[in-house]
């Protein structure tokens, strides 16, 4: 499931994914029930999510810009031309995802944490991310 799912945030925010709105950073929508922190840390991207219902999946986009668009009425904003560069699970209410930024070139970044719960999508705000950076603020 978490590889279909990975799969199909990929395409969504495919180059071409919506010719329309290039350039655009959209905000997040509101994420009822669910808590999403991402910030940079420790040398990494860390994201915190908080559920109210136990069971849901996370997953961390990167891009090289800040660029979202948004095709699928019951997806939110994603980042355009993004990759799943690290991928979650759990069975309770809560999951950490951390990805390293030690294997990443020293350029600027753009991330994302997307949940999926089952039912719908949430997402957290798009965070600025520098390698080599010790911290740049997140939400």
């Amino acid at each position: 499931m978490f590889a279909a799912i990975a799969l199909a945030l990929t395409l969504a925010s495919a180059p071409g994914a919506a010719p329309d709105c290039p350039g655009q950073r959209l905000p997040a929508p509101a994420n009822p029930g669910v808590d999403l922190n991402i910030a940079q840390a420790d040398g990494g991207i860390a994201a915190r999510i908080t559920a109210r219902r136990p069971g849901f999946i996370g997953v961390i986009l990167v891009s090289r810009t800040e660029d979202q668009a948004q095709d699928l009425v019951d997806l939110p904003p994603l980042l355009v031309n993004s990759s799943v560069l690290i991928g979650g699970s759990t069975t309770t209410r809560e999951l950490e995802m951390f990805l390293p930024l030690t294997a990443m070139p020293a350029m600027r970044w753009f991330a994302e944490a997307i949940v999926y719960d089952g039912n719908s999508f949430a997402s957290s705000i798009v965070m600025m991310v520098e390698p080599g950076v010790a911290s740049v603020g997140g939400d």
